[in-house]
């Protein structure tokens, strides 16, 4: 029988399928829609790979001649893909790269060169290229999976960033819960001390009192009612809030038991991936 594993991410709606045996899989069966951008000057080698991507995988394309045309481009329009020309007229690719870098834009980035040295891909991956391909050895029927693994890395760190920004907004609200508890331990602790001592000492007040008849005794008996009940009222306060501290800390165990699901789930999922790569491989 035929078992394989399905890796989904619903972010960005990508699946894997990973065969056993190291079984070949047509990743174009899975392939995701894209919108690509082609930063290019030779309208006789882009206008043929941009149409069998359209025709072939259904992507959306988008043709540009120059990095100014194609500055101006995502700066009002957002694409999955950007296939950049290394040697065009006016600005070269190398510069469009410095631009996305200055820019933080993480869109993924392959170059394209006729010039097949190594110097040029070590050049583009140093300024963020995700990859790199040779004009004049490229081929069509492996481009899809070179747009694929572009994507898939793309996903990847852009869920690792948002994990860091999640486990930073995490320790900032274990900080701010911590603060939020001690803070409450201690003045519960005040309280109830301070509560202890004037219960106390109503005590012996009315036993001072206790055979007194005059109305000024029976003046004072009315007071030390009256901080009794203010006292039993405080008290009922300060019980209050330590039940309020004890749910907030509930409910912040319970978020992070949700949280540290959701990363066993993240870690569970990535060791899928590492079988499907090393199948792959």
């Amino acid at each position: 029988l035929l078992q394989f594993a399905i890796l989904c991410d619903w972010n960005s709606a990508l699946l894997f399928v990973v065969f056993p045996h190291g079984t070949r899989w047509r990743r174009d069966m899975f392939l995701r829609k894209l919108k690509l951008l082609f930063i290019d000057d030779e309208p006789d080698f882009v206008e043929p790979v941009a149409a069998f991507l359209e025709q072939r995988y259904q992507h959306t394309t988008k043709l540009v001649p120059s990095v100014d045309a194609a500055q101006r481009e995502v700066t009002r329009e957002a694409y999955d893909i950007i296939f950049l020309d290394y040697i065009m007229p006016g600005a070269s690719g190398i510069e469009f790269l410095r631009w996305a870098a200055d820019r933080q834009m993480d869109t993924p980035i392959i170059v394209v060169s006729g010039k097949g040295t190594e110097d040029v891909a070590v050049e583009a991956m140093k300024l963020g290229a995700f990859d790199y391909i040779n004009k004049t050895h490229i081929d069509l029927e492996y481009l899809p999976i070179v747009i694929n693994n572009a994507y898939e890395r793309f996903v990847l760190r852009r869920a690792n960033r948002e994990m860091e920004r999640e486990k930073l907004d995490r320790d900032k609200e274990d900080l701010a819960v911590k603060i939020f508890q001690d803070t409450v331990r201690s003045f519960v602790q005040r309280i109830n001390n301070d509560l202890a001592h004037i219960l106390l000492r109503l005590g012996l007040y009315r036993k001072q009192t206790a055979k007194a008849k005059g109305p000024q005794d029976r003046d004072l008996k009315h007071l030390l009612d009256d901080v009794e009940f203010s006292s039993k009222a405080m008290e009922a306060s300060v019980a209050a809030l330590v039940q309020l501290n004890q749910t907030v800390t509930r409910l912040h165990d319970v978020e992070k038991k949700a949280v540290d699901l959701k990363a066993e789930l993240d870690r569970a999922l990535k060791e899928l991936d590492d079988k499907r790569s090393a199948t792959k491989g």
